[in-house]
């Protein structure tokens, strides 16, 4: 148990490093420790970590991650709850732009001259 623990609290470690190389010299040691710990768990996610190591390194350089489209996919797929169901893919692309397409629906004021030059 206190294996797993100090695993755990070193992974946070990693977490809190103020630049991308200090981030990713821990984390190269965090694997190395984790795999001698031998817990079957841990050694499945360090196996994760090695298949996605690419990405997460990149992450760590960049700052970026998917939260945003996370946050996005979450939303229609709340949508698609409510709805209960479309007739169809259009309609359910409709809803979703309608509901989180950044739309400007609100009717603007136009002077007479602007509506004339518009058309």
């Amino acid at each position: 148990m206190s294996r797993a623990w100090r695993v755990k609290e070193n992974f946070r470690d990693i977490l809190y490093r103020q630049t991308p190389q200090a981030a990713l010299s821990l984390f190269y040691m965090w694997k190395q420790n984790a795999k001698k710990a031998n817990i079957k768990e841990i050694n499945d996610a360090v196996e994760m970590f090695e298949r996605h190591e690419k990405g997460i390194i990149n992450a760590m350089k960049t700052g970026a991650n998917n939260a945003r489209a996370e946050r996005l996919n979450g939303a229609i797929q709340e949508l698609k709850t409510i709805g209960r169901g479309y007739r169809n893919t259009e309609n359910f692309k409709i809803a979703i732009l309608f509901f989180h397409g950044n739309l400007d629906l609100f009717p603007h004021k136009y002077s007479s001259n602007q509506l004339i030059n518009k058309m």
